[in-house]
Parts: C-alpha cells; sequence; structure tokens
C-alpha cells in the first residue's frame, strides 16, 4: 500500500509517542511544581501530538502485521499493555474510584493472562507455529477449549457483566473526574484492545483450518490447569466486591494522603453498598421548623 516498507516505519514511528508522552507527564508536573502556566500548556500540546504519534503508530502496525510473522503472544502483550495503560492511569487520577478499578485490574490481569499463556502454548502445540496467519479451526474438534478460550477472550476485552468490565468502568470514571480528555483518550485504548482480542480469537478458532494443523480436545491435566482459573474469573465477575469492600478504606486515606487534603468520594464504591451507610440514631435530636408568631 502506497509503496512504503511498513515495517521500518512502524519501527520508526513506535518510541516517538512514548517519548512524547512521557514529555506530556513531565511538563505536567513542572507546572504544579512552579505553577507556570507556560509549562501547562506545553503539556497539553505534548500529549496531543503524543496521541497522533500513537494513531500513527498503530495504523502502521496494523499495515505492518501481514508482513512480519507473529505469533498469539503478541496479541497478548499489546492486551497487556492496554491494561497496564490503564492502570497508571487510574491510579495518577488520584480519585478514589480510579484507584478502586486499578487495584481490581491488577488482580484481574492475573486471573486472564494465566489462562491465555496456556492456551497459546496448547495453540503452538497443536499447530506446530506460533505465527497466527498458519493457524485456524480449531474449534472444530474441541469445543470445550473453544469454550474456554472465549469465556478468557471476553473478559480480556472487559465485556459488560465480567471483572475487567467493572474495574475498567472504576477507572474510567476517575479520569472523567479528573480530566475529559485523559478519559476519552483511554476508551481509545479500549476500542483497540477489544479489536486485537476479537482478532485474535477468530484467527485461530473460527478460520480455515491449514494442513498440518491438529485440532483435538484438551486433556484431563490441562483441563485441571484451566477451569480453577476460569472459574475464578467467573467468580469474581459476579461478585468483584470480595475486592472492592477491603480496598476502598485504604484507597480513600491514600488518596487523601497524596491530595493534602480529604479524598474525592469514591461514588460507585458507595452507590454499590447502599447497606453499609449509618444508619440516623433513633434518639438524634430533629429540628422543628419554627413558625412565626
Amino acid at each position: 500500500m502506497f509503496g512504503y516498507d511498513w515495517p521500518r516505519l512502524h519501527a520508526a514511528l513506535n518510541d516517538l509517542p512514548a517519548a512524547l508522552l512521557i514529555a506530556a507527564v513531565l511538563f505536567d508536573l513542572l507546572a504544579a511544581a512552579t505553577r507556570r502556566e507556560g509549562l501547562r500548556i506545553a503539556s497539553f500540546w505534548t500529549l496531543m501530538l503524543g496521541t497522533l504519534g500513537a494513531a500513527a503508530a498503530v495504523i502502521s502496525g496494523l499495515q505492518a502485521e501481514d508482513h512480519i510473522a507473529h505469533g498469539d503472544a503478541v496479541h497478548q502483550l499489546m492486551e497487556t499493555h492496554e491494561r497496564l495503560a490503564l492502570i497508571t492511569a487510574g491510579i495518577f487520577a488520584l480519585r478514589a474510584d480510579g484507584s478502586d478499578g486499578a487495584i481490581l485490574q491488577m488482580v484481574n490481569h492475573g486471573l486472564v493472562v494465566a489462562p491465555i499463556f496456556v492456551i497459546v502454548a496448547l495453540l503452538a502445540e497443536r499447530t506446530g507455529t506460533e505465527d497466527i496467519r498458519e493457524m485456524g479451526g480449531m474449534a472444530l474438534r474441541a469445543p470445550v477449549l473453544a469454550a474456554l478460550f472465549l469465556i478468557v477472550t471476553l473478559a480480556t476485552l472487559a465485556m459488560p457483566g465480567s471483572a475487567n468490565f467493572v474495574g475498567e468502568f472504576y477507572i474510567l470514571n476517575g479520569l472523567f473526574q479528573a480530566k475529559i480528555v485523559y478519559a476519552f483518550i483511554a476508551i481509545s485504548g479500549v476500542a483497540m484492545s477489544a479489536y486485537y482480542a476479537l482478532r485474535l480469537y477468530q484467527r485461530t478458532m473460527h478460520n480455515r483450518q491449514p494442513d498440518g494443523a491438529l485440532s483435538r480436545e484438551i486433556g484431563v491435566r490441562d483441563a485441571l490447569v484451566l477451569a480453577p482459573l476460569v472459574l475464578c474469573i467467573l467468580g469474581l465477575a459476579l461478585y468483584p466486591q470480595l475486592i472492592l469492600e477491603r480496598t476502598d478504606p485504604t484507597v480513600q486515606q491514600t488518596v487523601a494522603h497524596v491530595t493534602g487534603g480529604e479524598a474525592p468520594q469514591a461514588q460507585l464504591a458507595e452507590a454499590k453498598r447502599p447497606w453499609k451507610r449509618k444508619p440516623q440514631s433513633p434518639h438524634a435530636r430533629t429540628e422543628r421548623p419554627t413558625t412565626g408568631k
């Protein structure tokens, strides 16, 4: 397309947005320390340039992927980068909701990454390659493996009803409270993450099965490894308060200490726990309205 050497162009553009985004953070920190408006303006425009550079790197990467052999692990690394970036954004939003979501996403990340890498190893064993372009049709004779992979994939892309969705929603709410521009940038990363996850599942499970690839069901040993991890993912999706209720008090204190004042209340956490609110004492004095004579 256009006669460009896409792999080399992507390699040239890959590090530029990271450098610009780091510079934007440094400008913002200097602006907060020196209270200079010029540094804050420089931070904003450096952030915009970094965002445009990231978009250019993504476009060139999509064009280069058809020219370079890459395996399932590469797609998982992209998912990992997106999730860790959201966790970092939630922490630095300095809002209770963002920090609650970041902690929940740390737990989700550990639960989701482990089964994905096990499935990647199983796929590489059955196809004899790690190149995703030479995979496909694995769901033909392995419906249980395909079902487990589908659950993990949906949890990875933060499908509504999963604990990852709850964590990302908390983080995005904290970013909206801090600065709406950062929230929209984070939403674009979430969209790209969903694209990579669905592309990974479709290419490995539902494409035409290549010659030499073996489609067979998982054994008891593999099932004993994958089933408990998937059950943990489903259990945390049904009850994410298992993590949130234990982390919220510490998050409130930490955010208040860092910001040097009262922490903004965790709006989502409080809305999820109406039964935790202190009831009004029956002996509390109530003021009656005075009537003029």
